[in-house]
């Protein structure tokens, strides 16, 4: 089940920047050719799209069989049920969210340019209320076949155990928040050492610039470091037995007046 606040989560900000600048960086590249070899697989520019996730993918997925990290039924279903606790507990928090925007749209002392803005947050608000009850629905077992909720399940637990493993590896920094911690300097040093063995090249200059600046550029992820005393308890503990965290990932607000804004007086 793909994590629904993933806005506020590393794999977001390094999705974005993916999609964003893959497509940068076709449009500086040939259109024919290759764009980068990895593991001896030549990446052509018919997938300049996916490119930086095929490499980011392919290269982890080797750290993970290199280090012999594997997945089995009983942690799928841990992990499962601690993300139906987290998934519960956040449409909680989105129905009273709900609650609160009803209520002030039906407040006299706002404006209605205001209220049309909460109208479109409220709208948002229901759109992700959505998508976590049909998260709960899948894992609860109201579907026929669980196979593909089960697969990414797993692969969202090997992503952790890889992040985990870097950490103990190569030590450094940890970006976060607490759900799905990623190790940021570890990551780093090992691509770092992959590309040096001849693990991937990436021929395309633009696209080379734009992958090394994932993961290289420390501002991008500034408000993302994990204190030094909090780095050993993030990243060593699964993230998905957090529950209490749930509620902490649930937006604040989208296209809404901002909190503490002043609330225009009606006119008279």
């Amino acid at each position: 089940m793909k994590c629904l606040w993933a806005a506020l989560c590393t794999a977001v900000v390094v999705a974005a920047t993916c999609q964003a600048q893959e497509s940068e960086a076709g449009t500086s590249s040939t259109n024919s050719g290759a764009l980068a070899v990895v593991l001896g697989k030549t990446i052509g520019a018919d997938q300049k799209h996916m490119a930086l996730s095929l490499i980011f993918n392919t290269i982890l997925d080797k750290f993970a069989r290199d280090n012999k990290l594997s997945v089995d039924d009983s942690e799928i279903d841990a992990y499962l049920k601690g993300q139906h606790r987290r998934d519960m507990m956040t449409i909680l928090v989105l129905e009273q969210r709900l609650k609160d925007l009803d209520r002030d749209v039906a407040s006299p002392i706002l404006s209605d340019e205001a209220k049309a803005k909460k109208g479109k947050e409220r709208a948002q608000f229901e759109k992700l209320l959505k998508l976590s009850r049909e998260a709960t629905s899948l894992i609860e077992g109201k579907v026929e076949d669980t196979t593909k909720i089960r697969m990414v399940a797993a692969g969202r637990i090997l992503k952790w155990k890889a992040n985990q493993a870097l950490y103990r590896q190569y030590g450094g920094r940890i970006i976060g928040p607490v759900q799905e911690p990623e190790s940021f300097d570890g990551k780093r040093d090992y691509f770092k050492e992959q590309a040096s063995a001849g693990s991937f090249k990436i021929l395309d200059k633009s696209l080379e610039s734009f992958f090394w600046n994932i993961l290289t550029n420390e501002t991008m992820y500034a408000r993302l470091f994990i204190p030094d005393k909090d780095r050993e308890n993030v990243i060593n503990r699964p993230w998905w037995l957090n529950v209490e965290a749930a509620s902490t990932n649930v937006p604040t607000g989208f296209a809404g007046v901002k909190e503490g804004e002043k609330q225009s007086e009606p006119k008279k």
